[in-house]
């Protein structure tokens, strides 16, 4: 049977609020980690989202795959998903493969569950700069809840960590992280300080604004 028809049978008995077999599922699964055309994995991974929390098992289970394109498929389609599948994600930050740690801590920061914080905190000084990046969004994106977990990353014995968690102390922008950050101010890496400065003034910023409202 065709993939098409295989997402056409999944995707109509969602609509009528009917539960996918196993084996459909893990045919889209196949469909998943065999084809080579970009655009029909991506429906396919979208078809699988829809299906949701049913999916997550199989789903988890491709990611144990040798080939990152499988991984990545299957991460995507988890993402889709969402909230249900935030212990995939959690454990899908320590992938061996760049873009399966990137969509994981994407799809923790759209998820913005503090359950996710301390983990995206330890991929703040991950080997890759865009998964770095994805973290510190994640975290600004999940706001309060990560500011004093970020305010004690200011500490961390890794540059990166703290550069990090001062950069988006920033964005989030709350009044707390004033005095941490100005301590951070004498920190023995130029790049943490300059981070801290910057981050210092974009939180003096909001709060002078906020207070001529």
């Amino acid at each position: 049977m065709s993939s098409h028809s295989n997402r056409k049978r999944a995707e109509t008995k969602k609509a009528k609020n009917l539960s996918p077999t196993e084996e459909e599922i893990e045919q889209l699964i196949a469909t998943l980690s065999e084809v080579q055309n970009p655009k029909t994995r991506m429906r396919t991974a979208e078809a699988l989202g829809k299906i949701g929390e049913p999916a997550i098992k199989p789903l988890s289970s491709a990611l144990t795959e040798e080939r990152w394109e499988v991984r990545s498929n299957a991460i995507l389609a988890l993402e889709k998903i969402g909230q249900p599948a935030i212990h995939v994600f959690q454990e899908a930050m320590t992938d061996q493969d760049w873009f399966v740690r990137a969509t994981a801590v994407k799809a923790l920061g759209q998820i913005k569950d503090p359950r996710a914080v301390k983990g995206l905190i330890s991929v703040l000084n991950d080997k890759d700069w865009f998964v770095r990046e994805r973290a510190a969004e994640a975290l600004s994106k999940i706001g309060e809840p990560a500011i004093d977990p970020l305010i004690s990353a200011l500490k961390d014995r890794n540059g990166l960590v703290r550069e990090r968690a001062a950069e988006v102390l920033g964005k989030i922008g709350d009044a707390t992280s004033i005095k941490p950050l100005m301590e951070t101010f004498h920190d023995e890496e130029l790049y943490v300080r300059a981070k801290a400065v910057l981050a210092f003034e974009r939180v003096r910023r909001r709060i002078a604004a906020s207070a001529e409202r």
